[in-house]
């Protein structure tokens, strides 16, 4: 999530307190804050009295992370230190019930908009009224790559990006685990923060399509960190089978 200012940070972080639900922030919920002064011990950022926000600035943006579901913020580590490796920037943790909640804070909001919202496709836990969508953010990036049996397939964002035809198994994965498919939305967009190299897609109606180079005079976009947030409609790339996953323009 791009630059949100100090208030809108912390909205979020109260959103995403209420819909994780309706438990005790100070048992279940906790907001792991790291900086370049700080990346590998946490502060605990306590949104509730806006008391105890340590390390955290309003001058530097920020980025909210959080983990898919029966994880734990530890997952979420490796991107964390792709953040801090290239930018000053805050970076949030949040250890809580995953899933499409990035949606539901983003849909809560109530003072300002959160400036992105980038999420794998997962089915998700919620009913399809609170699924994340184009609403719950300025811009909102998904990236496909297990549509069709751990994650979904249909359009849910402003720019949906579907690498390798966005369905499993992705390149290097085995055909019968799908978590394998799964996990990679994450690790291509860790990677997207790093990259010299690039995730750039085409937009394009369908892989078939895009494999056939019918869309080869489209518009591009780059996938992850980067993406443009004017981006708009359905983009398809290929991908390696092993990281470095970015295979440039």
């Amino acid at each position: 999530m791009k630059a949100l200012s100090l208030i809108t940070a912390l909205t979020l972080c109260f959103a995403i307190t209420e819909s994780a639900v309706k438990r005790s922030i100070e048992d279940d919920v906790i907001f792991e804050l790291f900086t370049k002064s700080n990346t590998d011990t946490y502060s605990v950022l306590t949104p509730s009295s806006g008391s105890s926000l340590g390390a955290f600035s309003a001058s530097r943006p920020t980025r909210i992370l959080i983990h898919g579901w029966v994880n734990s913020a530890d997952n979420m580590a490796y991107i964390k230190n792709d953040y801090l490796s290239v930018s000053d920037v805050n970076v949030i943790l949040v250890d809580c019930l995953g899933a499409h909640i990035a949606g539901v804070a983003g849909s809560k909001v109530t003072k300002g908009k959160v400036g992105k919202i980038t999420e794998k496709a997962s089915r998700g836990l919620y009913d399809l009224d609170d699924r994340l969508d184009s609403g719950d953010a300025s811009f909102v990036e998904v990236i496909h790559t297990c549509g069709g049996t751990l994650g979904i397939l249909e359009a849910i964002g402003h720019a949906d990006f579907y690498p390798n035809g966005g369905t499993p198994p992705q390149p290097g994965c085995s055909v019968t685990l799908g978590a394998c498919s799964h996990g990679r939305s994450h690790e291509f967009f860790s990677e997207s923060i790093v990259t010299n190299t690039g995730f750039y897609a085409r937009k394009c109606d369908s892989f078939s399509d895009y494999e056939a180079g019918n869309c080869n005079s489209n518009d591009q976009a780059v996938m992850g960190e980067n993406t443009s947030t004017s981006a708009r409609g359905t983009y398809y790339l290929e991908t390696g089978s092993s990281s470095p996953y970015a295979l440039g323009k």
